[in-house]
């Protein structure tokens, strides 16, 4: 049985954290988790079951209620892991099979990063364009501003200060 302070450790989480699950979800924990009012919190194995759930579906982004509702199913993982605490699945897969599942995910990954950086490249030319555009028309619209007005070349442009 592991204390609040214990648990956050396990988990790598503050203990303010640890306490407001335990809050949260204490319909899924064993009354030692809920002790009355003075007494020490005690987590057994199927509480910490619990927590660990939460964390890694927090982690998944996954809101409050939705894993209320997932609590709810029974559904427990495991610590440090997606597997849920029910016995895993055997896998008929091989570790080539993996490896190319792998090799492929990178691959598309890869493709993805090379098209943001192109996006990016692009997008840093049509800036450096525009900042040669906005140039230009500064030197010329100071040609043709007489300079006994004293205008910013922004009033110039937008024809402030008039």
């Amino acid at each position: 049985m592991l204390t609040i302070g214990q648990a956050a450790k396990e988990l790598k989480i503050p203990k303010s954290t640890v306490r407001g699950w335990v809050g949260y979800y204490n319909d899924f924990l064993s009354d030692n988790a809920k002790p009355p009012k003075g007494q020490v919190k005690r987590l057994d194995n199927d509480d910490m079951a619990v927590l660990w759930s939460v964390h890694f579906w927090r982690s998944e982004h996954k809101s409050k209620a939705e894993i209320y509702d997932l609590l709810g199913t029974g559904e427990r993982l495991v610590p440090g892991g997606p597997q849920t605490s029910q016995e895993a699945p055997e896998s008929n897969e091989s570790t080539e099979d993996i490896a190319d599942t792998i090799t492929s995910a990178i691959t598309l990954y890869q493709g993805k990063i090379d098209d943001l950086t192109n996006r990016l490249i692009e997008a840093e030319i049509r800036a450096a364009k525009a900042e040669k555009e906005l140039e230009v028309l500064k030197e010329l619209t100071e040609k043709e501003t007489p300079q006994s007005e004293n205008l910013s070349f922004w009033q110039r442009v937008f024809g402030r200060g008039k």
